[in-house]
């Protein structure tokens, strides 16, 4: 449990490997519509946010305290987009909304590890921006993003007493 800007609780949930490994897509490329990209991560995502234990957000319901104040963290093990590698690299976007997610009306930010080269930067920020798919796909019609910012790191993946520290961003 940790406290949020204002001061309220909120719950981190740490999901395995086995959780994300679903997230295997290939999608359209928005920009030149004929091609394909292919892509997959692998890894572990950390999620942090304002409301009680079981996100009611994910049942379509309004949030424990009237709006949703969200991070979520990926840590990838192993994936690629195209034959762009992104192992070991982590992205993250924190969000408020107004209200429920579904509700939209959010302003986020993201970021990007600032260990990855140019090419992973740039295939971080797609997946990111959702424009390969997968949940950022759902989530950039949510809110407005500012970013992605490159940002110094620090996960330590360790149970109940994992740490994320977004250099003079986020602890």
């Amino acid at each position: 449990m940790g406290v949020d800007r204002r001061g309220r609780r909120h719950h981190v949930q740490l999901l395995t490997r086995s959780s994300v490994d679903d997230a295997r897509h290939s999608a359209r490329r928005p920009r030149s519509g004929s091609s394909l990209t292919d892509w997959h991560v692998s890894g572990t995502v950390l999620i942090a946010c304002n409301c009680d234990r079981g996100c009611p957000c994910n049942f379509n319901a309004p949030p424990t305290t009237g709006d949703c104040e969200g991070g979520w963290t990926w840590s990838i093990d192993t994936g690629h987009v195209d034959d762009i590698r992104l192992d070991g690299l982590t992205i993250a976007v924190f969000a408020d909304w107004p209200g429920a997610i579904h509700d939209g009306g959010g302003q986020a930010s993201a970021y990007i590890d600032d260990r990855a080269g140019d090419d992973e930067a740039h295939a971080l920020a797609r997946l990111v921006c959702g424009e390969l798919g997968g949940p950022w796909a759902v989530f950039i019609n949510t809110y407005e993003l500012d970013g992605p910012h490159r940002a110094h790191i620090d996960l330590s993946l360790d149970g109940y007493v994992t740490t994320l520290t977004i250099r003079d961003i986020a602890e």
